[in-house]
């Protein structure tokens, strides 16, 4: 069942390619990377297995050698286009050692079977009060959080009712100590795009 469901968000029409890689580099210093933002493309929505925060997917790359093939590598889902239909899943990921040390030469992936989501979400929108803390690339572990809330709390979509019912939470403080002033470079795309939405419930505190 885990090989279908791979099979049927990765394969069938095709997106050439299927991933984008977008490097975030330590300030002035090109040379080294400090992030890397991996967007991918679905073959199809994700219908009947909507996007919950703290969700994690295992990735599989398909055009970078055999031995890559067939290994897993699990991310956190960091953010997606759609509360309901998501046909688009971004992973926030630090250059470690293995495949994201090969991503940070690259600029597209051709494809990436998706194998999840998986994780436990907290139900932190039966709160009224949420103070979300992180500190540098943890970031990417509390984000899916922020937008879950945020989009339910806004969603005008008729569709979207029963996603906008039992939302209790009227404010949420997201505190991210940043090691270093370039890490904000990160996200920021993301933030403007939820206070955009609701600049009034939402915010962000930055400590260096």
């Amino acid at each position: 069942m885990r090989l279908a469901r791979m099979a049927y968000y990765s394969l069938g029409h095709k997106i050439e390619p299927q991933a984008a890689v977008e490097h975030f580099y330590t300030g002035l210093d090109e040379s080294t990377v400090s992030a890397i933002r991996l967007t991918i493309q679905l073959r199809r929505p994700l219908i009947k297995r909507p996007i919950r925060p703290g969700q994690y997917a295992y990735l599989h790359f398909s055009d970078m050698g055999v031995r890559r093939r067939i290994q897993s590598h699990p991310y956190a889902i960091a953010w997606w286009d759609d509360s309901l239909n998501a046909t688009s899943l971004s992973f926030l990921i630090q250059p470690q050692s293995g495949i994201s040390t090969e991503l940070t030469s690259r600029k597209s992936v051709q494809t990436v079977y998706i194998d999840g989501p998986y994780g436990k979400d907290l139900k932190l929108d039966n709160c009224e009060t949420v103070i979300l803390i992180a500190k540098g690339i943890g970031i990417a572990g509390v984000l899916s959080y922020l937008r879950h809330m945020t989009y339910r709390r806004v969603s005008k979509a008729k569709e979207h009712g029963s996603y906008r019912r039992g939302l209790i939470t009227r404010n949420i403080d997201v505190y991210w100590i940043m090691e270093d002033n370039y890490q904000q470079d990160w996200v920021s795309e993301w933030i403007a795009q939820l206070h955009e939405r609701d600049s009034e419930n939402v915010s962000l505190n930055q400590k260096h």
